[in-house]
C-alpha cells in the first residue's frame, strides 16, 4: 500500500496516518479535508462535489482489526484471515468525509433520543486499551447533542448513527463518524466535563456536513459558526459568565490581517485558513450579530439557517445567503454590517471627546450604519443608537462605550 499518500502533519496535511496503539496493534486514520477525496479516489477538485445519493465503501483488512466508517455497517464477511467491511451512507456527503479508520477497536454502543423523538444509535469505536474512557465520552456526546439540537435543530443524520472513532491524531468532522483524540482530557465547567475538541468537531455535523458553504471563500460559515457553537455550549453549562469568557477569547484572538471573506473570484483553502480568523473572528461576528438584532430574532434565524431545506443537505450557502436571511428576519439591511466585519479588516473607530463641563461627544468616525451601543455614564448603562453625527452625553467622568466588548473597535479619548 506504499502508493497511498502519507499525512505529514495530520489532520492539517491530508493523507493516511499509520501508527501503533500502546499494545503494538496497527492503527490507521485518514484526513483529507483540505485536499479532498481526490487523494485516493476520483472526484472533482472542489468542496462542492458531493455525491447526493451517498456512498458505498468496502474495505478489506486483517481480521484481528476493525473498520470504522460513515453511515451504516451493512455487513462484515470473513475469509481466512481477512475481513471485508461494507459501510454505506444514504445521505449526501462531502467527498472529504468518504473515508474510514482502522484499529484494534471495541464498539461501545448506546442510544440517543433526538429532540424530535427519533432514536439514534451511538457507536464509539474506541481502542480496546482505552475502553475505560468510553462512558464519559458517550455521556458528553449525549449532553452536547441536546445543546446543539436546541440551537440548530435535530441531529442531521438520525437515520444512520452518531459515530465516534478514536484516532492517532487530532479530531475531524467526518460525517457520522467524528474522530477524536484529546488524550481524554476535559475541562470542568460548573461541575460538568467539557472537551472543546470533542464539541467543535461534533458541531460540524450541522455546520459543514449539513450546512455546507459553496466554496472556500465562505468557509467562515462552517468554521465560525462551528466555533460559536462552543460559546453556546458554554452558555448552557456555565451560564452567561462562561459564554462571555469564551467570546472575549475569540475577540482577543481575532488577528484581522485579512478579510475572512476574500475579494477574489475563487478563494483557495490556503488563503482562507492562513489568518485563522474564520474561527475566532467568525464566531465573534456571530456574537456581534446577536447583539445587533437581539436574541428574539437571532436564535430562531440561526436555527432556520440550520434546518431550512433551502440551505441544507444537497444545497450550498454563501455569505450573501446568510446576510439576506438575517436581514429579512430582523427587517434591517445588514449588508453594511456583514461587509464591514467580514469583507474588510476594519474595526469601529470611536472618539470620546470632552466638549464642555461634564459633557462629552461620542462619535463613530467610520460610521457605516446605525448600531446599538451600551454606554455607561454616571454609573448607569443605557443602550442607544449612535447616528452619523454622533451623540452628546452628560457625565461627570468620560463615558464608557461598549465596555463589555460586543464589537471589534478602538476608542480614542
Amino acid at each position: 500500500m506504499a502508493f497511498l499518500p502519507v499525512a505529514i502533519k495530520p489532520p492539517w496535511d491530508g493523507g493516511f496516518t499509520w501508527a501503533k496503539d500502546t499494545n503494538g496493534n496497527d492503527w490507521m486514520s485518514i484526513n483529507i479535508q483540505g485536499e479532498g477525496g481526490k487523494m485516493y479516489f476520483p472526484c472533482k477538485d472542489h468542496p462542492s462535489d458531493e455525491p447526493n445519493e451517498g456512498a458505498d465503501l468496502k474495505i478489506t483488512i486483517p481480521s484481528n482489526l476493525m473498520v470504522a466508517g460513515p453511515g451504516l455497517l451493512l455487513g462484515v464477511t470473513t475469509k481466512k484471515n481477512k475481513s471485508t467491511y461494507h459501510w454505506k451512507t444514504n445521505y449526501t456527503i462531502s467527498n472529504y468525509c468518504i473515508l474510514f479508520n482502522i484499529g484494534k477497536y471495541k464498539v461501545i454502543k448506546d442510544e440517543y433520543t433526538t429532540v424530535l423523538g427519533t432514536k439514534v444509535p451511538i457507536e464509539y469505536y474506541v481502542l480496546e486499551v482505552d475502553t475505560m474512557h468510553a462512558k464519559k465520552v458517550i455521556e458528553t456526546r449525549k449532553r452536547d447533542s441536546k445543546i446543539l439540537e436546541k440551537y440548530f435543530g435535530e441531529y442531521p443524520w438520525a437515520k444512520e448513527k452518531i459515530g465516534i472513532a478514536e484516532v492517532p491524531n487530532s479530531g475531524m468532522e467526518h460525517q457520522t463518524m467524528i474522530t477524536f483524540d484529546n488524550k481524554f482530557s476535559y475541562k470542568t465547567i460548573n461541575g460538568q466535563e467539557y472537551s472543546a475538541n470533542l464539541l467543535h468537531e461534533y458541531a460540524h455535523e450541522w455546520w459543514a456536513n449539513k450546512v455546507t458553504n459553496k466554496d472556500w471563500g465562505h468557509m467562515w460559515i462552517q468554521e465560525g459558526i462551528g466555533t460559536y457553537a462552543e460559546a453556546l455550549t458554554m452558555l448552557e453549562i456555565g451560564g452567561e459568565a462562561a459564554y462571555d469568557e469564551i467570546i472575549a477569547g475569540h475577540r482577543k484572538n481575532s488577528r484581522n490581517r485579512m478579510p475572512i471573506v476574500p475579494d477574489v473570484d475563487e478563494a483557495t483553502e490556503e488563503l482562507v485558513y492562513s489568518g485563522g480568523d474564520i474561527y475566532g473572528k467568525g464566531s465573534f461576528f456571530m456574537h456581534s450579530l446577536r447583539y445587533v438584532i437581539g436574541d428574539e430574532v437571532f436564535f430562531p434565524t440561526l436555527k432556520k439557517l440550520a434546518t431550512d431545506t433551502k440551505y441544507t443537505y444537497d444545497n450550498f450557502v454563501t455569505t450573501t445567503d446568510v446576510e439576506q436571511l438575517f436581514s429579512n428576519a430582523s427587517s434591517k439591511n445588514l449588508k453594511p454590517f456583514f461587509d464591514f466585519y467580514l469583507r474588510t479588516t476594519k474595526v469601529l473607530d470611536i472618539t470620546i471627546k470632552e466638549i464642555g463641563f461634564q459633557k462629552f461627544q461620542i462619535k463613530v468616525n467610520n460610521y457605516f450604519m446605525d448600531l446599538p451601543y451600551d454606554i455607561i455614564a454616571n454609573g448607569k448603562m443605557t443602550r442607544t443608537i449612535i447616528p452619523k453625527e454622533g451623540i452628546i452625553v452628560n457625565s461627570a467622568t468620560p463615558p464608557q462605550v461598549d465596555a463589555k466588548g460586543n464589537y471589534l473597535k478602538k476608542i480614542t479619548l
